[in-house]
Parts: structure tokens; C-alpha cells; sequence
């Protein structure tokens, strides 16, 4: 789910985008609470990104290993960019500063770095296993993979085209999903519970 205002249509629009089983992406205007028109897709959405400065909306699709380009005013399906480098793409960050559209997959363990004007792969780069969530830190140029290999991958924006990893700490069993809170530099981490290991969250302080 992603809230947003959308400048494009309307300074004060309010917004909620849902990705829903059935294979479509719902939304629901805050400012009147009405349902919008559903986007109908060719399989289950993953991950999405917003285009704040524009009107498209990029829908990971896993079952047809594609990512959809959706235009928010028409509500529909304008574009569909077919991965070659990896399968299975279930995490999305988004770069829109630098055009720069990142889509973690599972096979391989990867994030394809995409043109996000063209659709075209520009680079590579592996992570850990079952990647499941992603996060772009704008300020500084780094990007958060976690998966339920039960680690963190922590990538470097050397530039638009070209990324290294920086480190890859452990976090714990089936530790799958994150959330990056840039005011906090703060990457939080839920681990579940696992045999003789209570449910804990884990806060890890990113450096720099």
C-alpha cells in the first residue's frame, strides 16, 4: 500500500493505492472516501513505486516476470517492461531523481537496476535470498535488501549506472521485511519467532 499526494491532478488530492490479490491495484480517494476505478493486471502485484513528479506508477508482476507501467490518470496499463536478467521480481526502490528504477528478484538473487523512461537493464547486482523488501536512501546513495535469508545487503550508488556492496550483516531466521526511516538514518527489522527465539525488532543505525 502506498499514500501519496498527487500533484499531478490535483495539489490537495489524496490518495491510497492498494495491490490486491486478484490481480488488480485498487485506490480510494481520501478527500470524498469513494473507491476509484480498479487497474486490472495480468497476475498478482508485488512491490510498486510512485512517480511523484509524474503520473506513472511501476507494478512488479512475478507471474509474468515484468514490470508494468501504469499511467495514474487513465488508470491503466500503458507499458510493460520484460525482465531478462532475473526472475521473479518481488521488491521495487525508486531512484526518480536519477531515472533509476530498482527490482530485487529471486532468481537469482539480484536487483536489476532498470531506465525507468525506457525500461531498458542497465545493471546488476546480488543479494541475499527471498529478497522481500527495498529501500532507497535518497541522501546518501545507498540502497537496504532484506530477505528471508536473514540478512541486510547494503549497496552504494557510485552513480546512476554502477553500484557496489558495502556490507551484508546478519539479521535473524525468515527476517524478510524492513522499513528505512530516513529522519532517523534507522533501518528497522522484524525477526519472527523461531523455536527457542522470541520475536524480537532489531534496529540497526545506518553509517556513513
Amino acid at each position: 500500500m502506498r499514500f501519496f499526494q498527487n500533484h499531478d491532478d490535483d495539489a490537495q488530492a489524496r490518495r491510497v493505492y492498494v495491490a490486491a490479490q486478484d490481480g488488480v491495484i485498487g485506490s480510494i480517494d481520501l478527500n470524498t472516501m469513494e473507491k476509484l476505478p480498479e487497474i486490472k493486471l495480468p497476475g498478482h502485484p508485488e512491490a510498486f513505486a510512485i512517480e511523484m513528479g509524474g503520473r506513472r506508477l511501476f507494478v512488479n508482476v512475478p507471474k509474468t516476470d515484468s514490470v508494468l507501467v501504469i499511467d495514474r490518470s487513465k488508470a491503466e496499463v500503458v507499458g510493460r517492461w520484460q525482465l531478462t536478467k532475473a526472475k521473479g521480481n518481488y521488491t521495487m526502490a525508486f531512484d526518480e531523481a536519477h531515472g533509476r528504477l530498482f527490482v530485487g528478484c529471486r532468481n537469482p538473487a539480484s536487483v536489476v537496476v532498470l531506465d525507468s523512461n525506457t525500461g531498458l537493464e542497465l545493471a546488476t547486482f546480488a543479494v541475499g535470498g527471498e529478497t522481500d523488501a527495498m529501500f532507497y536512501d535518497e541522501r546518501h546513495g545507498r540502497i537496504y535488501v532484506t530477505g528471508a535469508e536473514g540478512r541486510i545487503d547494503v549497496v552504494e550508488q557510485l552513480d546512476s549506472d554502477h553500484y557496489r556492496v558495502l556490507t551484508r550483516t546478519p539479521t535473524g531466521p525468515l527476517a524478510r521485511t524492513c522499513l528505512f526511516v530516513p529522519e532517523l538514518e534507522s533501518l528497522f527489522v522484524p525477526v519472527p519467532e523461531q523455536q527457542e527465539h522470541r520475536a524480537e525488532l532489531r534496529i540497526y543505525q545506518a553509517r556513513y
